[in-house]
């Protein structure tokens, strides 16, 4: 049948999502990482924040080399970086909720998420 595509996700949420952890990580949803095309395409993300906007963003990268590069895992379908430092620095621990709704900046190739402390 033309024009039609068959809805086939089994995420929990289909609303594109990231996740502060306490175990230090920051997490993407299943539907991020399919939504946003991250799989088997990035290796590498740079953790950046807008304080002043609070927003946190997660800037993809293959460059292993960039200044800041943090790994990019895919587990289970979803996204994980090691951001420790990241979130104690900037004090996210303190975020009131730790799932956030996240969009893409295409031109950016970067995923951001506003957040509220």
């Amino acid at each position: 049948m033309n024009g039609w595509e068959v809805f086939e996700f089994g995420g929990r949420s289909a609303i594109p999502k990231i996740s502060i952890r306490k175990g230090g990580q920051i997490g993407l949803n299943a539907m991020a990482v399919q939504k946003f095309e991250l799989e088997n395409r990035y290796k590498y993300v740079i953790l950046m924040i807008n304080k002043s906007e609070k927003k946190i963003g997660i800037k993809f990268t293959n460059n292993e080399n960039e200044k800041g590069a943090k790994k990019f895992s895919i587990i289970q379908g979803g996204g994980t970086i090691p951001a420790k430092k990241f979130i104690e620095y900037y004090e996210l621990h303190k975020v009131k909720e730790r799932i956030i709704k996240c969009k893409w900046d295409k031109e950016n190739e970067m995923i951001i998420a506003e957040y509220n402390i």
